[in-house]
């Protein structure tokens, strides 16, 4: 939707969706006074929503649908009936 992001650095791969802070700041987990400040800076100067569009695409259903069909499509060739 183009709509900016603040995440905490969490263990579970926001890091990599946001590219280490390049498409929305990561501040660390349980810190609320960076977070409000993130989330301030944020408002204040959003990267463009076409950018962010463009990298939410990346991690569509549609793409991710074709990604396991290629797999699925590369594993059936490989197995031995």
């Amino acid at each position: 939707m183009g709509i900016p992001v603040v995440s905490t650095d969490c263990p579970h791969g926001l890091w990599k969706i946001l590219q280490n802070g390049q498409y929305g700041p990561l501040v660390p987990v349980g810190d609320s006074n960076e977070m409000a400040r993130a989330m301030l800076d944020t408002l204040e100067s959003p990267l463009p929503s076409e950018i962010l569009r463009r990298r939410a695409e990346e991690f569509s259903v549609y793409r991710a649908e074709n990604v396991y069909l290629d797999l699925f499509d590369r594993w059936k060739h490989k197995v031995k009936y």
